[in-house]
């Protein structure tokens, strides 16, 4: 299992989440961690947490990773991504992401957070 403390510490943001999965990859020449938080009950993720969850990851990862791509599951139906989009859309505006049911972030912008 890869980065234990990034699994400890989201888990710790918000009690309704039931797993966190995490890849690495390479996309071109960057280095990629990808992150699924699966989450139980009905409630819209926030901003807070979201920045929380990108935060855990930030402080996780080793300075070489140029990427962080998550997602947000239902924990029921984990094929089911939920939607964040209000959450990604009340990020600080020098924030900037790609959000298409997944969201991007890159080293640099995930630093400012």
């Amino acid at each position: 299992m890869i980065y234990p403390e990034i699994r400890e510490a989201i888990a710790a943001v918000d009690p309704r989440v039931q797993d966190v999965g995490i890849t690495t990859s390479l996309s071109g020449a960057a280095r990629v961690v990808t992150v699924g938080v699966a989450l139980s009950g009905d409630e819209p993720v926030s901003t807070q947490t979201l920045i929380s969850f990108l935060v855990a990851v930030r402080d996780g990862i080793p300075k070489n990773v140029d990427q962080v791509d998550l997602l947000v599951r239902d924990d029921t139906e984990k094929s089911r991504i939920l939607d964040i989009s209000a959450a990604v859309a009340g990020l600080p505006s020098d924030i900037t992401v790609l959000y298409d049911g997944a969201l991007t972030i890159m080293r640099a912008d995930l630093d400012k957070l």
